[in-house]
């Protein structure tokens, strides 16, 4: 086996790594703080949890909505693909041109 394919495939098991541990931990990370202060109002005291507490853990809860497409958009490079100048503007004629 030559060196650039044994390279390809240590570069693929550090992607497909950092894919199945990262994903998962931030969508616990948003949601155990919730789930658990949820568990406690329902099911325990409630007094013992501030309703200011429970929204701020809702609005961290819901940012793992915008972080898994932010690392999507970080981890795939078709992504992060830019057209050059001339192709945005051949679009965007073909766009005005249908329109008028």
């Amino acid at each position: 086996m030559s060196i650039d394919v044994q390279y390809s495939c240590i570069l693929l098991l550090i992607i497909l790594s950092q894919t199945l541990f990262l994903h998962p931990g931030v969508y616990l990370l948003a949601w155990t703080p919730y789930a658990t202060a949820a568990m406690v109002w329902s099911f325990g005291n409630a007094s013992q949890i501030h309703p200011a507490v429970l929204s701020v853990l809702e609005l961290t809860m819901k940012s793992s909505c915008i972080l898994t497409p932010l690392m999507n958009l970080y981890y795939n490079k078709n992504y992060r693909y830019v057209p050059p100048s001339e192709e945005i503007y051949y679009f965007y004629s073909l766009i005005t041109n249908a329109e008028g």
